[in-house]
């Protein structure tokens, strides 16, 4: 018998009793829905934490002194014109290597006194590498790596209780393990898209920062940003190779938090990706047991007429991979439909500032990870036509003619 004519039979059982089959492919079809969708958000929270994270003047890539990770001080410096060259000329993936000076400081206005995080940037190249390039500024960028201003974080600012164009007094460790302090104009204000980033870190020139720390021509950090982050662990391999004198740490080493994050959220999407799918083929093995149990007279016809157990056995099973094609094909319409309607973003501004505490933006944006979808539909098929073999055995079983004569 054809696989044409067993399509045929099958649809024909399934029109019968068009109720149950609707029902049954709408539970399988919202399942897979809900799934897709929990998984788009899921993992665009994810991407976006760490899209915000990496951003924030950390990158895919650092490279340090050894030591310096332990206690980021001056002491722990290395020379910046040896290092960028090697990165240059041997590493092609690494396009946009960024200079910092990066050291704990002090800021103190005429009202407070704060702890903060001094970065000695090269202005260009920075706002190429992090989310300068597309952040709101009040007042004035650094002009170039010479630039005697200051640019702080509005959070910063509004707890300094200063202003623009104020004189703030900057203290921090001289290379020579003293004690340095300067007057520095407030020049510009940035902000960032986590508020944690605009409360930590104060912007100065890079030279301006070697000279203010004792420390011409030496670098704290060189950051590189890839075009893939997953790219990262084959890069530090490569630069580690090269740069064997110094320490060279990608962004799930230097933000350990974000790659749990990943590890918790990918084993509670499978969990629940198997609860969901795995309850959806509980209700399909109940909807095609029903269905053998009111047929037993017609399957046992059928095998008087000279259908044997194996066609009996595939019908059954075409049945069941009819309501799963309907239900697959469904759920990724519906999900598709709903990743375009949604993916301008969700505000999330009414729980902005508790957004910000977590390292959220206030925007989230659905992400589709291909790797989800595949999975679920493999789990939607691999378990509903798994739910189907006791139906379809209990089928195959029926004796010709026993059930038309009622035993």
């Amino acid at each position: 018998m054809s696989i044409r004519l067993l399509f045929r039979l099958a649809l024909r059982s399934l029109l019968r009793n068009r109720r149950r089959s609707i029902l049954t492919c709408s539970l399988m079809l919202v399942g897979l829905w809900s799934c897709l969708v929990l998984s788009t958000f899921a993992r665009g929270m994810a991407a976006r934490l760490v899209y915000s994270t990496t951003e924030a003047f950390v990158g895919h890539i650092q490279i340090h002194q050894p030591g310096y990770l332990d206690d980021p001080v001056i002491q722990y410096r290395f020379p910046e014109s040896s290092t960028r060259s090697v990165i240059q000329k041997q590493c092609p993936a690494c396009t946009l290597p960024v200079p910092r000076v990066k050291v704990p400081g002090v800021l103190r206005s005429e009202r407070e006194t704060l702890g903060v995080t001094i970065l000695g940037i090269d202005p260009e190249a920075e706002k190429k590498s992090s989310f300068l390039r597309h952040a709101p500024l009040d007042g004035s960028y650094l002009s170039g790596p010479d630039d005697r201003g200051l640019v702080v974080g509005a959070a910063l600012l509004e707890r300094l209780k200063t202003d623009i164009g104020k004189r703030v007094v900057l203290t921090s460790t001289h290379a020579t393990n003293g004690t340095v302090e300067r007057g520095i104009t407030i020049k510009g204000v940035f902000h960032a898209p986590l508020e944690a980033t605009e409360e930590r870190f104060i912007l100065m020139g890079k030279t301006v920062a070697q000279e203010f720390l004792g420390v011409p021509g030496e670098l704290s950090e060189i950051a590189i940003t890839l075009e893939d982050r997953e790219q990262a662990p084959q890069v530090v391999a490569a630069l580690q190779a090269l740069l064997p004198e110094r320490s060279i740490a990608d962004w799930k080493t230097l933000k350990p938090f974000l790659a749990s994050i990943q590890a918790l959220q990918s084993g509670f999407l499978f969990l629940w990706f198997s609860i969901v799918i795995g309850t959806t083929g509980l209700g399909l093995m109940n909807t095609m047991y029903m269905s053998v149990m009111e047929r037993r007279k017609e399957f046992s016809l059928l095998g008087a007429l000279g259908m044997n157990w194996m066609q009996i056995w595939l019908q059954v099973i075409v049945e069941a991979c009819i309501l799963i094609g309907v239900a697959g094909i469904g759920g990724l319409l519906a999900a598709l439909g709903t990743y375009w309607y949604l993916s301008f973003g969700i505000d999330l501004s009414g729980f902005a500032r508790g957004a910000a505490r977590l390292g959220m933006e206030t925007t989230m944006y659905p992400y589709i990870d291909s790797t989800d979808w595949v999975l679920l539909l493999c789990l939607l098929s691999g378990i509903g036509l798994i739910a189907t073999l006791l139906p379809a055995w209990v089928a195959s079983g029926i004796r010709p003619g026993v059930a038309i004569r009622g035993e």
